[in-house]
């Protein structure tokens, strides 16, 4: 039994893949790393609310200019972490196959432009599934191939998971 899905990844299953990939500490460690920047906005934030609260009016045009400055850098900072993102999106997107076939050798990948990839099962340790994608497990932790599920119907999908549970066993889920 054969069946075929689309390779390439939308913005909504990027999305959710990251989070496969993400630990679960990324958020603490992007905190703690960012401390002094933090500190010195809670002081900013603290400075204004003493002088909104005592009604000291001198220096607000200096205290002003700081905060527009702060959010140039915040606006500067999400819009240049968005390009990024984005070019790394595309950059992803074009590595992958146009088409994932999976069958009883494993599942390949093919291109438009006639490049093939083949992986047998034996490579593949296990699967998880989310809202919009599975996750097939590498052996050995080396990563791994997502399988766009957006575009397949539940029927389409009950038979991907009998061929997973075929060749990998049940799901590995962690409700993401």
């Amino acid at each position: 039994m054969k069946m075929q899905v689309r390779g390439k990844l939308l913005p909504i299953e990027i999305k959710e893949a990251s989070r496969f990939v993400r630990s679960k500490w990324y958020w603490p460690r992007v905190v703690l790393r960012s401390w002094y920047g933090l500190m010195l906005l809670l002081v900013l934030a603290w400075g204004t609310i003493v002088k909104i609260v005592s009604g000291d009016r001198e220096h607000w045009l200096g205290l002003s200019l700081v905060w527009v400055a702060v959010a140039g850098i915040l606006v500067w900072v999400i819009s240049s972490t968005r390009r990024s993102r984005d070019r790394a999106i595309k950059a992803l997107n074009q590595g992958l196959p146009d088409w994932l076939v999976f069958g009883s050798d494993g599942v390949q990948g093919t291109s438009t432009d006639g490049v093939t990839s083949s992986r047998p099962w034996t490579t593949l340790s296990g699967w998880r599934e989310g809202a919009s994608l599975l996750a097939l497990s590498l052996s050995g932790k080396q990563g791994f191939v997502f399988v766009p599920l957006t575009d397949l119907l539940s029927e389409q999908r009950v038979e991907l998971r009998k061929i997973l549970r075929e060749h990998l066993g049940e799901s590995q889920n962690q409700h993401l």
